[in-house]
């Protein structure tokens, strides 16, 4: 969801960033190597919350597995991955983009 200042990520671990800690914003096929959740929820194909990677970074994860490919949002503090079948990770960047682009 998308606010004046920040963007808005609903649900369970949901969170909002502000638009000056976005750092840069693209789709990636793949997820970093998983090797354990921190606080976080994994359950199927569904992953929400923290997780630590294989070279030991905590990212946050709002993923479908099933929904391929992924938007990764960079921020200030964090790697955020996010995928929705309800929306696709290229229209989600468009919209992205152009709500960077109104400020």
């Amino acid at each position: 969801m998308f606010e004046k200042d920040n963007l808005e990520i609903t649900g369970m671990y949901g969170e909002k960033i502000e638009d000056d800690k976005i750092l840069d914003v693209k789709v990636v096929n793949e997820l970093p190597e998983i090797v354990m959740k921190s606080n976080g929820f994994a359950a199927g194909d569904f992953r929400k919350g923290y997780f630590k990677t294989n070279d030991r970074k905590t990212v946050t994860l709002f993923v479908n597995k099933k929904a391929k490919p992924y938007l990764l949002l960079m921020t200030t503090t964090e790697e955020i991955y996010f995928s929705s079948i309800d929306v696709a990770s290229q229209d989600l960047l468009t919209q992205i983009e152009n709500w960077v682009k109104l400020k």
